[in-house]
Formats: structure tokens, sequence, C-alpha cells
């Protein structure tokens, strides 16, 4: 079977970087006014769609550092 859309590959990876780090510092001014919990559903959600639209090693690499 053909593999479409290979280029996913390096743009999950690249995203699952860069998308819970770009949250963070968008979330960043809020951080008096917002919940904690409505932070972390926030990355979660982030994360998933991550792991969702890419490959599994995407999913890993996001949710890795923020798994505290």
């Amino acid at each position: 079977m053909r593999r479409y859309l290979t280029y996913r590959g390096p743009l999950s990876l690249l995203a699952a970087v860069l998308a819970p780090l770009a949250l963070s510092a968008v979330l960043l001014p809020f951080r008096d006014s917002m919940a904690n919990t409505n932070v972390a559903l926030l990355l979660v959600v982030v994360v998933v769609a991550v792991a969702s639209l890419g490959q599994r090693w995407a999913g890993a690499v996001a949710a890795g550092p923020r798994a505290r």
C-alpha cells in the first residue's frame, strides 16, 4: 500500500515541539486570571491534536516533557 502524505512525519514532529511551547507563550500573560486546570486542558487538547494529525512519535514528543 502506498503511503500518502509522507511529509507528515517531520512536520508533525516540528509541531509536537513548537505547538505546546507556542500555546504556553500565548497563555503566559493570562497566568493570574486562568485556573491551572483550564491551562492543563488546553495543553492536553494541543497534544491530542498533534498526536491525531501526526504520527505516534509526534504524540510522544508532545506529551513527554509536559507530563509532570
